[in-house]
């Protein structure tokens, strides 16, 4: 099992890649310590639902991959950081994960105790991931690296989410459509928070209103025409 990032710029096809990060979003190999073989799920959703399990930590050094039978195949790796979501103790309220990949809301919170680490923020870093893998030169990724401290990577994150999607390299072209849709229930989900607390009003922060859930990434990912991207919004 090597880091997907080794195989990046190799003779690795654009189908072959998208299976990779389909297969971590799924779960279908993970490898929760080296001593453990590797382990077969129904899907990362199902760890965090049947399981109760959060990893916390998806990160680009996180993302594996293995071959088999001359197949390429992701690999969830590292549960460090991973923690169980009934967990009564302080370990859940804890901001952890690799910071240029960790959520916005993550990055802006101030350890307050009420906070509590989501299943969406897991899908979130999952979406930053992919893009500095696909496009490392991007703006928005070298803003991700460069930014002093947590709260202004948040405030920068805040402020790309409601703009256009990086557009990936011609041969990984069809990334964009993921790209496109990824942003977009966030930055919807995102705009929906915003307006929620402006106004003093209850709000879904769980998956944001329905935008961001396992069924909301699993149709971008297999490729629902129904998803759009929203306008951009350069007023927030």
């Amino acid at each position: 099992m090597e880091p997907l990032i080794t195989l990046v710029g190799c003779q690795l096809t654009v189908e072959q890649l998208q299976n990779i990060f389909r297969d971590v979003f799924e779960c279908k190999s993970f490898q929760i310590f080296e001593v453990t073989p590797i382990l077969t799920a129904k899907g990362h959703y199902w760890l965090f639902k049947r399981a109760g399990i959060l990893h916390r930590d998806i990160s680009i050094g996180n993302v594996m991959y293995r071959m088999k039978g001359g197949m390429v195949h992701g690999v969830l790796n590292d549960f460090d950081h991973a923690c169980k979501v009934d967990d009564p103790g302080p370990t859940l309220n804890r901001r952890t994960g690799t910071v240029p990949y960790m959520a916005i809301d993550i990055l802006l919170q101030d350890s307050s105790p009420t906070f509590r680490h989501l299943y969406r923020y897991d899908l979130e870093s999952l979406y930053y991931v992919m893009i500095a893998v696909v496009c490392p030169d991007d703006p928005f990724v070298q803003v991700w690296n460069s930014e002093e401290t947590m709260t202004s990577l948040g405030q920068a994150k805040g402020f790309q989410i409601h703009q256009p999607a990086p557009k990936p390299a011609p041969d990984f072209d069809s990334f964009h459509n993921w790209f496109r849709g990824i942003r977009g229930v966030l930055s919807e989900g995102i705009r929906l928070q915003t307006l929620a607390k402006e106004n003093g009003q209850a709000f879904d922060n769980t998956t944001l209103a329905r935008k961001v859930t396992y069924e909301t990434f699993r149709q971008v990912l297999w490729g629902d025409s129904t998803l759009h991207e929203p306008a951009t919004n350069n007023s927030m």
